[in-house]
C-alpha cells in the first residue's frame, strides 16, 4: 500500500502514513464488520443447559444427604416420635424444589438459545 498523497511504501494495516502524517482510509477488511465482545445466544443458551442439568445432578445429592440428617430430626420433632415428615419426605421435597428450579433454568437457556437461533436468520 501507498500513501496517496506522498507515495511512501507503507503497510498492509497502516492507519496513517509515517513520513507525512496523512491519515488513511481504512480497508475494506477492516471497515466490514464491527467487532462484538460477548457471547452468542446459542452458546450462552448451551451453558445454561449444562448448568441445569449440573443443578439437577447436584440436587439429588443433596437431597440424599438432607434426607439422612434430617429425616431423623424431623420424626422425633413431630409428636413425640410418631408420624412426621421422615427422610424419603424431606428427599422429595428438595429432590422435587432441584427438578423445578432445573426445569426453570433450563427453558431459559432454550429460549436464548432460539431467539439467537431467529437472530442468525
Amino acid at each position: 500500500m501507498f500513501c496517496p498523497k506522498c507515495g511512501n511504501q507503507l503497510p498492509d494495516n497502516a492507519t496513517f502514513c509515517n513520513q507525512c502524517g496523512n491519515p488513511l482510509a481504512p480497508t475494506k477488511a477492516a471497515a466490514s464488520k464491527p467487532f462484538r465482545v460477548g457471547l452468542k445466544a446459542p452458546l450462552t443458551g448451551l451453558i445454561l443447559k449444562g448448568i441445569a442439568f449440573t443443578n439437577l445432578l447436584f440436587s439429588f445429592i443433596m437431597a440424599i444427604i438432607m434426607a439422612a440428617k434430617l429425616g431423623s430430626l424431623f420424626r422425633i420433632a413431630s409428636y413425640g416420635g410418631s408420624g412426621g415428615v421422615g427422610g424419603f419426605g424431606v428427599f422429595l421435597l428438595i429432590f422435587f424444589a432441584g427438578i423445578v428450579n432445573s426445569a426453570i433454568v433450563y427453558g431459559i437457556g432454550d429460549i436464548i438459545e432460539r431467539m439467537g437461533d431467529k437472530k442468525d436468520e
